[in-house]
């Protein structure tokens, strides 16, 4: 028996680093710069990012960010927005942010309740994951629930770290 097939049931579906129920221009998007002196490599979507001073190297222009390394000190101003060009950034390249008030993509580590607080996991290949609260900053919290690891969640961000 033959199926037949819609050409337009094919969903669009959100990434990990993604912004959600945005409207243009959205006020809690950011563009900044990924500091030319950052010694953490590149950047993915998804990552927490915090705001930084050059010291002497500083220069005037969009807001200078570096990524979080330590996630029970390291304040949070917010997350990488996937781009559709490239989804790796270099130390010196223009980088989206949504910080406060912005709904971002993540994906659950594990079982997360829906309006549960969340913290991004820190690591090398943690591109937007995130988890229950427990000792870190928190980033915000889930407008959906996740039954298990590896599910998409919204994640209204409230970190206000500078």
């Amino acid at each position: 028996m033959a199926q037949n097939y819609n050409p337009n049931s094919f969903k669009q579906q959100q990434a990990a680093g993604g912004i959600d129920l945005s409207a243009t221009p959205n006020g809690s998007v950011f563009t900044a710069r990924y500091s030319p002196e950052s010694a953490a490599g590149d950047i993915l979507p998804g990552e927490g990012v915090l705001l930084v001073d050059l010291g002497g190297t500083d220069f005037n222009g969009p807001p200078i960010v570096d990524k979080r390394t330590v996630n029970t000190t390291d304040p949070i101003w917010g997350t990488i927005i996937r781009q559709k060009k490239s989804q790796t950034q270099s130390p010196g390249d223009a980088v989206e942010v949504a910080t406060l008030g912005a709904v971002g993509t993540f994906e659950a580590s594990a079982a997360i309740a829906r309006g549960g607080q969340v913290e991004l996991i820190l690591g090398a290949s943690n591109e937007g994951i995130v988890a229950p609260l427990t000792t870190g900053v928190a980033l915000g919290y889930s407008l959906d629930k996740a039954t298990q690891a590896g599910e998409l969640i919204r994640v209204k961000i409230t970190a206000v770290g500078v």
